[in-house]
């Protein structure tokens, strides 16, 4: 479906207004609250580096690799500009349709992958891609709305991906073109002694002044199967169909995982190259 025709059919909600959808907050405070008491570690191990640092301003929609963003509660933000112009943050955008009051995704219009989303001056942002005229966005003025609380992501702000765990489940599908890109991540760690799926038992994570807590892993959809450079999707149902093989989550669903969720405890900044260091809970 072309680009113009989504946007025709929907409205573009944009997270000036920050609105969360209910479900989402829930299962958040949920898992949040388990942990709302947690200490600190005192003792920390290096396990690798920032690699990639993505910020997606449009759910389902292009990233913005940056070399240094702001870790806040919420999700990634870009840095502060020299320009002042609009900061963009993860998942601060959706296409909303106001018929069914549901917000729509790459799972159900796969080129969404490729929309990008630029600042322009201090409140408006522009949307492109491929075959779609450009689209001139004002941003809400948040002093007028008072129900500012949150993003689009899914369970938790951050996702944090292994590369060595990419690596290794390319060489299980063989001859592969999947890459880190296909599961979105935030972070990508990587270090020459960083073991693949280690991520899973990282309780704790710090990078810079960052302090991030394992909420759980990500479990996933269809949307990895979309190729996020020209939007086609795998014939081969790859790499679900290998993650299926040796990969599942411990519920009852036994769904796919590759990837955690992690909640920001300490907010501060990150940028691509620090050391990340992981820990163990003090219970």
């Amino acid at each position: 479906m072309a680009h113009n025709a989504i946007f025709s059919q929907h409205t573009i909600v944009a997270a000036g207004i920050l609105t969360v959808a209910a479900t989402t907050l829930g299962t958040y405070y949920y898992f949040s609250s388990k942990f709302k008491k947690s200490k600190f570690p005192n003792e920390w191990r290096a396990v690798g580096e920032v690699r990639k640092l993505c910020i997606y301003p449009f759910k389902s929609g292009k990233k913005l690799e940056v070399d240094q963003a702001e870790c806040t509660k919420r999700g990634l933000m870009e840095e502060e500009k020299f320009d002042k112009s609009f900061r963009l943050r993860d998942r601060s955008f959706v296409v909303y349709n106001e018929k069914s009051h549901k917000y729509v995704n790459s799972r159900h219009y796969p080129k969404m992958v490729l929309v990008e989303v630029r600042a322009e001056h201090m409140n408006h942002v522009l949307l492109n891609a491929p075959n779609m005229n450009t689209l001139l966005l004002q941003i809400p003025d948040r002093t007028r709305n008072k129900e500012v609380v949150g993003l689009y992501s899914d369970l938790t702000s951050i996702l944090l991906l292994n590369q060595a765990s990419v690596n290794d489940l390319n060489k299980r599908i063989g001859n592969s073109s999947v890459t880190v890109l296909n599961f979105r991540p935030n972070f990508v760690v990587d270090g020459p002694d960083l073991a693949p799926y280690a991520e899973d038992s990282w309780e704790w994570v710090k990078i810079g002044n960052v302090v991030l807590r394992n909420v759980k892993e990500c479990t996933r959809c269809i949307m990895t199967t979309i190729n996020p450079e020209n939007a086609s999707r795998s014939s081969d149902m790859e790499p679900l169909k290998t993650l299926k093989k040796y990969r599942l989550s411990n519920g009852p669903s036994k769904v796919p995982i590759m990837g955690i969720h992690l909640e920001v405890k300490r907010p501060g900044s990150i940028k691509v190259g620090d050391p990340v260091y992981v820990a163990k809970s003090l219970e």
